[in-house]
């Protein structure tokens, strides 16, 4: 489980980063453990476009990696387990 301080800290990041519809699609595929030609095929776009959309993810949530998106997707209830 999370630490009351860590959660307070992402949600806090979440008042202040904004997802586009098409970023919020990404990360809540990624949290069903979707790959990215999965992921490519659902959205129709490009497995390029894909690992693009999880790069910039990974940069605006200062994250470090897919289950840190993961993550933030459960905690600001983009995605429920």
């Amino acid at each position: 489980m999370w630490k009351v301080v860590a959660n307070y800290k992402i949600l806090k990041k979440m008042e202040e980063v904004q997802l586009t519809k098409r970023e919020i699609d990404v990360i809540v595929l990624i949290a069903q453990e979707y790959t990215t030609k999965e992921i490519a095929d659902e959205l129709l776009l490009s497995t390029h476009t894909v690992e693009s959309y999880r790069k910039i993810l990974i940069s605006k949530l200062n994250v470090r990696n897919l289950a840190g998106l993961t993550k933030y997707a459960v905690i600001n209830e983009l995605y429920k387990l």
